[in-house]
């Protein structure tokens, strides 16, 4: 039984035009061992892996990939990829070539210098490959079906790097926030105080606390006047009203109850059990 499939279309069911043209899209279960090898293509090749696992090497680079990850052949690179030995690769690849083919993926950041990926957020690429890999072969389909699943592939992967850039984006923002509090641990901080510093609206900064953990900024803030205080009572000698004064609470009464909140026990039962060793 064949294991290897690759199907060329005609590039007149494409205007010369388009921003991606696709050129062949193919399947293939590897052998062990199998080794291919391509001589300088002058298009793109995107494949991605189902299951098993290889190894690619490109630009002097080798990569060892498995399931859910994917890689593409650049134009006019010669590249060789090998299935494992015990575990070879089943693979699904389209190949593809444009005036912003180049364009579309690095929009997923995939270019020379990064030529692989990985997705396993859900099977939205199998699908798509094997959707495509299906449409391929009957008779009725159009270049416009065609294309649509290739669009998908790519917004989808487009759409993962955009997710991981906003993600290291808002880590950064978070740990700006947190140093900014401890920066300022004795002034009463507010939200507005955090959002100016960091140039972002309150809404933003409330987002920022609660995705990266758990807790509003108010909580955050009370939380980490309260850590510094139980560092003042552990020590050093000073009153609960000089160490309310020094993390930013105005009145002691104030101090009390949010220490009673973050801690479960009041400033002077936490010295005791601190006194006693229980903490």
């Amino acid at each position: 039984m064949k294991n290897s499939f690759d199907y060329y279309l005609d590039v007149r069911e494409f205007p010369d035009d388009l921003d991606i043209i696709i050129k062949n899209i193919g399947f293939s279960h590897n052998k062990p061992n199998y080794t291919h090898g391509y001589d300088r293509r002058e298009y793109y090749i995107l494949h991605y892996i189902i299951a098993g696992s290889g190894i690619y090497t490109v630009n002097g680079k080798t990569y060892h990939l498995s399931a859910f990850d994917g890689y593409v052949v650049p134009p006019d690179t010669s590249v060789i990829y090998i299935a494992d030995s015990e575990t070879p690769w089943t693979v699904y690849w389209v190949g593809f070539y444009g005036k912003n083919a180049s364009a579309f993926l690095e929009r997923a950041k995939i270019n020379n210098a990064n030529l692989t990926f990985h997705y396993d957020q859900d099977d939205t690429i199998t699908k798509d490959m094997e959707s495509l890999f299906s449409l391929v072969q009957k008779p009725t389909r159009t270049g416009e079906m065609l294309l649509s699943y290739v669009y998908h592939i790519l917004g989808t992967l487009s759409s993962q790097y955009r997710r991981s850039v906003d993600l290291f984006s808002t880590h950064n923002h978070f740990y700006a926030c947190v140093q900014y509090i401890k920066n300022n641990i004795r002034l009463p901080i507010q939200v507005q105080d955090i959002a100016d510093d960091q140039n972002l609206s309150t809404s933003q900064v409330y987002r920022i606390f609660k995705n990266n953990c758990g807790l509003s900024p108010h909580q955050y803030i009370d939380k980490a006047k309260i850590e510094k205080a139980c560092e003042f009572i552990r020590d050093t000698n000073l009153s609960y009203q000089e160490i309310s004064f020094l993390v930013g609470y105005e009145y002691i009464s104030h101090f009390f109850k949010v220490f009673k909140k973050v801690t479960g026990c009041t400033p002077s039962t936490y010295k005791k059990l601190i006194f006693e060793n229980k903490l």
